[in-house]
This record gives C-alpha cells, structure tokens and sequence, in this order.
C-alpha cells in the first residue's frame, strides 16, 4: 500500500549516511524540494527505511515534510497536493460556505445542496484565482502573521469589501465560459 503522510517538523531523523536533521532548522527554498531515501524517522529506530521530502508549497507559508514509501520527490509532492485540495474543499464547504450548518436529512434535498454548494464553490475558486495577482487586494484583506490563505476566502472577502470592478466580472463571465465549453 502506498503512502504519503504529513509530519510535523519538530522531529529529528537519521539520514541513510547517518546524519542526524533536525526538520525544523533544516533550510528549505521555496519551489525547491528535498528528498531523503531510507531514513530513520524517529530517534528511537522504531520507524525505518521510509523516504521523506521536503518543500514550501506554492501559496504556503509552512514547510511541507512528507514521509512517504513512495519512489520520488515529484511522486509525493503531487499525491499529497491532490489530497490537500480535498481537504480545503472540505475546511471550504465546512467554513466559508457553512454547509455543516445545514439539518437536512433528505437525501434529495442533500443533493441539491451539494449541486448547488459545487456551483457556488466553482465559481468562487475562478473569482479566487482570477483575484490572486492583484497584490492590493490581497494586501488589504490579508492581515496578521498567517499570509496564507484558500483561494475560497480571498473570493469571498474580494465580493464582501466590493473590490472588484466591471471589467474584473466581465473577466470572471468570460473564463466561466470558455472553461464551461459550448
């Protein structure tokens, strides 16, 4: 069975030549990743000869350590992303558009719901996406320490603070076209 899992960086591992890493202090560049074959996960030897990649993900602040038994870096990486995706469109469906708050029990109404929450959901990943290189808009809503944030939120605070002019909409209408096909 293949896997790949997330693990914390607040662990120490022994590399195949016997080099021991902290993850943590370990200097990662973004968009560049890092392989390590047949480590030691743990400093107790109770976890052996897994691989284990790094990198800073498009979009994220945090460092992502992969501990994996499969091949390659790339192999990883990619599993894990199209996992991640996943789970921000359920935190998403969960949290900003607050699908968890729904009590119905019909299985028709549900599925309505969901049809409805995907629209809804596509059309504000395109609004996402379209919003991201526009570096003031991003600056104004995001504030704080985290600059990491769904493409989800930034649509929806975009549509909340009405930041967007007509020719941003008339943009928006035109990609949800030509991604709808004819």
């Amino acid at each position: 069975m293949l896997f790949v899992l997330r693990v914390t960086a607040d662990v120490v591992i022994t590399t195949k030549k016997g080099r021991k890493l902290t993850l943590r202090t370990y200097p990662l560049a973004f968009g560049k990743s890092v392989w390590f074959k047949q480590i030691v996960y743990r400093q107790d030897g109770y976890l052996t000869g897994v691989n284990l990649a790094g990198v800073v993900a498009d979009g994220s602040d945090d460092p992502w350590w992969l501990l994996t038994n499969l091949r390659t870096a790339t192999a990883a990486i990619t599993r894990y992303e199209s996992r991640f995706r996943i789970e921000e469109w359920f935190k998403d469906l969960k949290h900003q558009l607050r699908i968890a708050n729904q009590q119905t029990k019909s299985i028709k109404r549900i599925r309505r719901l969901l049809m409805v929450a995907g629209v809804a959901y596509g059309f504000l990943l395109l609004t996402g996406k379209l919003a991201q290189p526009f570096k003031t808009w991003y600056d104004f809503l995001v504030t704080g320490r985290n600059k990491s944030v769904s493409i989800l939120w930034m649509a929806i605070q975009v549509i909340k603070a009405n930041l967007a002019p007509a020719f941003f909409w008339r943009r928006v209408w035109n990609q949800a076209l030509v991604r709808a096909g004819p």
